[in-house]
């Protein structure tokens, strides 16, 4: 974000707090006193609190004749959530202050030049493939993977037990809905619909969809022919080999009643003597 522009955001602070006005004032003041220009850097804006966030647009308001520029990231599918946030970059945005850059994750040749980079060394393909799997092209994953690699001490092929605390943390970072969804997909095995999801899940339609969006944005799930898919076979295992023997039971379970819902009608069902109407 920059301060090129003027915003139309208005501070309002609350209950008429003057000492709060001058409070931000005075950050601001000594935040562009150095006299060169300035650069802040604020990451993860979508668990910003409202207080720091309104202080930045009042300060982008109040140096709209300075050399300062504003760098915040966010997770835009997180953001939403965050709505006061939200609200104050909207209006930012609406009043020409900020611009909006879109960044996707990595593609594997970019993948492999980050990784190589880091390890000091070249990757063959098949390295260049694997890593790309299990990070999903997204940087923080693959500064740990090869972080990782490095610090092992190790020089030969990155192997699959390698990347397993990568993959298990990408799982962890999603939501408990996602991750539940994850777990489902990976007893069901491959090519699933949401037809299916559905029935073998206990979440709702609105929750189930937001799950499988999540999980497809972070690149854990792929869309093939209105079907699903995860990504790369590693992180199948690793979503099904996350949750225990009984568990992953119940999972086989509830797929087998949500395949008979889908695909047996009830005259091809076998009676049963002691169903009560």
């Amino acid at each position: 974000m920059g301060s090129r522009a003027t915003s139309n955001l208005t501070l309002q602070p609350e209950g008429n707090s003057w000492a709060r006005i001058q409070f931000f004032e005075g950050l601001a003041r000594a935040t562009l006193s150095t006299g060169r220009p300035t650069l802040l850097v604020l990451d993860d804006l979508q668990w910003c609190d409202q207080e720091t966030v309104t202080w930045l647009a009042y300060l982008l308001r109040f140096g709209t004749d300075s050399r300062l520029l504003v760098a915040a990231t966010a997770r835009s599918d997180a953001l939403s959530d965050n709505r006061e946030v939200a609200a104050t970059v909207r209006a930012l945005r609406s009043g020409g202050s900020t611009s909006r850059l879109e960044l996707a994750p990595l593609e594997t040749a970019d993948t492999a030049a980050l990784a190589s980079q880091l390890m000091g060394r070249a990757l063959l393909e098949p390295d260049k493939e694997l890593l790309h799997a299990a990070t999903g092209g997204f940087p923080l994953f693959v500064v740990e993977a090869a972080q990782s690699q490095r610090l092992s001490g190790r020089s030969d092929p990155i192997a699959v037990a390698d990347m397993g605390g990568v993959l298990h943390r990408r799982l962890e970072e999603t939501s408990p809905n996602a991750q539940e969804v994850a777990h489902l997909a990976a007893a069901i095995g491959r090519n699933f619909t949401l037809d299916l999801l559905q029935e073998a899940s206990d979440l709702d339609s609105d929750s189930l969809v937001a799950a499988v969006d999540e999980l497809w944005h972070q690149r854990i799930f792929i869309e093939r022919d209105a079907q699903y898919d995860f990504s790369h076979d590693l992180l199948r295992d690793v979503a099904y080999s996350s949750v225990s023997s009984a568990r992953q039971w119940l999972l086989h379970r509830r797929v087998a009643q949500g395949l008979e819902l889908l695909h047996v009608s009830p005259l091809e069902k076998p009676f049963d003597s002691t169903e009560r109407r």
